[in-house]
């Protein structure tokens, strides 16, 4: 393309963004600046959103600089990224920062906060400011509630969160969605209460779709509970036969209690079926730049150096009197 404008900047960042190619969005917006081409609320956006998943704080306050130099620093849609991607780094006084400066909040800017204390377990905060949210005359929707009901369940206020979903369906101002039942399965699921998790799933006059019964797996692989774990994990392999996390999370569980066989039985069956449990990987910030490492890696431009090292590392752990309980594949 001879004529890139922003508009080409822009799909290309966010394309990468949506993908998972978080570094590739970075770069792609460096080379957007060198290009002298002014980012608008969508370039920001998406940027944001690869700076948090990839948690890089270092790029985010850089880009947040930017913002801050130009007319969208008062942009609510902009400054609820900012709040994502300061929680996403773990960086929860800045995003309140964000919140209490963001001066024409609307039910997006709640929204980003109340899911923010969320996800780091502050289910009181969250509590708080859903009902400051609601005192000053904004009326919580369908994201609201999830945020909430989902600090409930993070928190194990339980109490708190059967009261907030029996008052949101009890209104019916808000479209009651599959991501709330689950909501409520994870928080009687993460308190114990499992059979009340079931009974709760069979009652819903809809079929009950897959986060739904993922939410009671996970439970399930929490508390080790056998008959209820295979009776959930039937339920999600009818729905996504090909999600291999379903059959590692039963394997799992037939471990916790002692039952090997039964786990190794699931791992041959994944086998059987073509299956792969999708890679971890791990992200570490060297001055500056974000690294990304997968077990066996070695796609790494330094890989050859980072191999010889740890080859040295184990050499001398092993004079010092180490036994390692498995030989490490370098």
């Amino acid at each position: 393309m001879r004529e890139r404008n922003v508009v080409s900047w822009t799909a290309m960042i966010t394309g990468f963004a949506q993908a998972g190619e978080n570094e590739k969005a970075i770069k792609t917006f460096a080379r957007m600046r060198r290009a002298q081409v002014n980012p608008n609320r969508a370039t920001y956006m998406s940027l944001l959103s690869s700076c948090g998943c990839m948690a890089g704080l270092d790029e985010g306050k850089q880009v947040h600089q930017l913002i801050s130099k130009t007319h969208w620093h008062e942009d609510v849609y902009v400054q609820s990224a900012l709040i994502s991607m300061y929680e996403k780094c773990g960086q929860i006084d800045l995003a309140k920062e964000i919140f209490d400066c963001t001066k024409k909040k609307d039910v997006i800017s709640w929204n980003g906060m109340i899911a923010a204390y969320a996800h780091h377990g502050m289910g009181l905060e969250s509590i708080r400011l859903f009902e400051a949210m609601r005192s000053l005359g904004f009326e919580p929707d369908d994201v609201t509630y999830v945020g909430v009901l989902s600090a409930c369940s993070h928190s194990g206020l339980v109490t708190e969160g059967l009261e907030y979903y029996d008052s949101m369906v009890e209104t019916g101002n808000v479209l009651v969605r599959e991501e709330h039942y689950a909501c409520v399965v994870d928080l009687l699921g993460r308190a114990g209460r499992l059979e009340e998790a079931v009974s709760f799933i069979l009652d819903l006059k809809n079929r009950p779709g897959a986060c739904i019964w993922g939410a009671l797996l996970g439970a399930c692989s929490v508390h080790g509970d056998v008959k209820i774990g295979e009776f959930a994990s039937k339920r999600l392999i009818e729905i996504e036969r090909e999600n291999a996390g379903t059959y590692m999370l039963l394997a799992n569980i037939y471990a916790t209690v002692g039952r090997w066989r039964a786990a190794a039985g699931v791992r041959l069956k994944m086998r059987e079926e073509g299956l792969k449990k999708q890679p971890g990987c791990s992200w570490i910030e060297v001055k500056n730049r974000v690294n990304v490492f997968v077990v066996g890696d070695k796609s790494h431009e330094k890989a050859e150096r980072i191999y010889s090292l740890l080859k040295g590392l184990y050499r001398h752990m092993m004079r010092a009197g180490y036994v390692p309980s498995f030989l490490p594949k370098f």
